[in-house]
């Protein structure tokens, strides 16, 4: 196992400690973890492989969609120290008061029973998923911050899949004239 330090926030200085796998093959990347392949050119690129497959209930709705407003809010702090940790997971939750944008969905993470709350999916995304009844999200990727290189955070962004919607929306047959 390989440790990547980083040592961006102040004041005071910090160094955190983020652990991940460097691998041949994505298939040897084992679940739950982050990983990256060795033969890959931006060495601070990691892909997450979940844990556990999402259900049939759930599709993909936008395979990697980029956490917006991460420096603003430093969200990049929590997933630094946290984000390799088994059971830091993300959220999405809805802002409809947001004065900025009335389709906002916010970008959480749960560790330890503390929420943090990391940036948002960008207005473009939002605004697509406004209809859906549900959304969940996953690890994608990200990109550590090095040699004065931006923080980038990535997610899968899963929206209710047709079959979850025919049967939620189910109803009752008809009644038949005469009977």
């Amino acid at each position: 196992m390989w440790t990547f330090l980083k040592s961006r926030f102040s004041p005071p200085p910090r160094t955190a400690e983020f652990q991940f796998l460097i691998c041949e093959e994505a298939l040897e990347a084992p679940k739950g973890q982050w990983y990256r392949l060795d033969h890959w050119k931006r060495f601070n690129y990691l892909r997450y492989q979940p844990g556990k497959d999402w259900s049939k209930d759930w599709k993909v709705g936008s395979a990697e969609e980029e956490v917006v407003g991460l420096h603003h809010r430093k969200g990049q702090k929590p997933f630094m120290l946290y984000g390799d940790k088994p059971g830091f997971s993300v959220q999405l939750r809805r802002e409809p008061h947001n004065k900025y944008d009335k389709n906002a969905i916010a970008v959480d993470a749960t560790y330890q029973e503390r929420n943090y709350h990391l940036g948002y999916l960008s207005k473009y995304t939002a605004a697509l998923m406004r209809m859906e009844p549900a959304l969940d999200a996953r690890w994608h990727s990200c990109e550590i911050p090095a040699k004065g290189q931006p923080f980038r955070l990535n997610i899968t962004v899963l929206v209710r899949s047709a079959a979850w919607r025919k049967k939620a929306n189910k109803l009752p047959p008809p009644l038949k004239k005469g009977k």
